[in-house]
């Protein structure tokens, strides 16, 4: 179902609100070269290479050109041609505006990957979370976001929304943080012709994260997580339009040794009869499936609203399926998701 486009974002928001956290955290409205040193030095100092070629603005604002933060040894790094920098954390929030085309890097298994993303419009807000001034909330918006790969078909979203809020504890992202993402107009390349379009109307989620992110390091963090005992990622809420396909569910899911998504959401379908004949007339549902389905959500599935039905989610072994166990109906394969950013399995 595409979700491995999904997930991926999902990587990828974390990454890029990481990095302005990191840029963020100590940076002002109004900065001066002396003052970016005086950042920047420190953050030297942990082993993230900062370097940018100039500073200009005034006190209520700065423009920062070609802004490169990495870390050579954890095979990272972020660079914006201008970043513009606005707004205080004393007030209603620090906000970075990126123009131009923004690259990321990063390695997994000894190979380096590169992510370029270009949008009309790219910003991120630091909000503080108490009295002493620390960050507790980044808020990322982007409308018209392309994200291109080498060789690879590109990804673009009409808008896309992430608000993290930091639990209080230690790490990057301390545990029990909670993410909410939600994409506007989705475009999947390669599903021109599938049962329900290239083109997701909208998909979005609210997870609490039990176990957060240390560090930047994508596959040390990845690889750490899907290890941990609390490595789960509670859904409260989450939904999606596809097409005829419209989605909403709950429940836990954690990575499985392929650090593919597992778990089962307990969902709400929404008129799913039109959703499994387009599926039918794909070739994904056998005709005998569908008669099968059709004659038991007549005769046996309880409805909760005039065309709305409870079903499970089930995720596992990188399939996604709809299913209804008391009942007993065909499971209906709905699509397939793979590791996150092409992680290699465990051993």
């Amino acid at each position: 179902m595409g979700l491995k486009s999904f997930f991926s974002g999902v990587v990828i928001a974390v990454i890029v609100v990481s990095v302005a956290w990191f840029f963020l955290a100590g940076a002002r409205g109004g900065l001066t070269d002396e003052g970016f040193q005086k950042w920047a030095d420190p953050l030297r100092d942990q082993g993230i290479e900062v370097s940018i070629d100039r500073i200009s603005g005034s006190r209520d604002g700065s423009v920062l050109r070609d802004l490169v933060i990495g870390n050579s040894s954890e095979g990272w790094s972020w660079t914006a041609p201008q970043v513009q920098v606005t707004g205080s954390l004393g007030g209603e929030g620090l906000v970075l505006r990126v123009a131009g085309t923004q690259e990321i890097r990063y390695r997994i298994a000894g190979q380096e990957h590169t992510l370029q993303i270009s949008a009309r419009i790219f910003q991120v807000t630091l909000e503080k979370s108490g009295g002493d001034g620390s960050i507790g909330v980044i808020k990322t918006g982007a409308i018209d976001l392309e994200i291109e790969r080498p060789e690879r078909p590109t990804i673009t979203t009409g808008r896309i929304e992430v608000r993290l809020i930091l639990n209080n504890g230690k790490g990057l992202v301390p545990d029990g943080s909670i993410l909410s993402l939600g994409f506007d107009d989705l475009v999947l390349p390669g599903y021109e012709n599938s049962a329900f379009g290239a083109t997701i109307q909208r998909i979005f989620a609210v997870t609490e994260l039990q176990r957060g992110l240390n560090g930047l390091n994508p596959e040390k963090e990845i690889a750490e997580w899907q290890a941990a005992p609390n490595a789960l990622a509670r859904i409260t809420s989450s939904g999606l339009t596809w097409g005829l396909l419209a989605i909403e569910a709950a429940g836990t899911l954690r990575l499985d040794n392929q650090y593919r998504p597992v778990g089962t959401l307990n969902g709400m379908v929404r008129d799913i009869l039109p959703a499994v004949e387009a599926l039918t007339a794909a070739g994904v549902v056998a005709p005998q499936e569908n008669n099968d389905f059709r004659t038991g959500v007549f005769e046996d599935l309880n409805a909760i609203g005039p065309a709305t039905f409870s079903m499970a989610v089930r995720i596992r072994d990188g399939n996604v399926a709809l299913r209804e166990d008391e009942v007993g109906l065909p499971v209906i394969n709905i699509g397939t998701v793979g590791p996150l950013l092409g992680m290699p399995p465990r051993l």
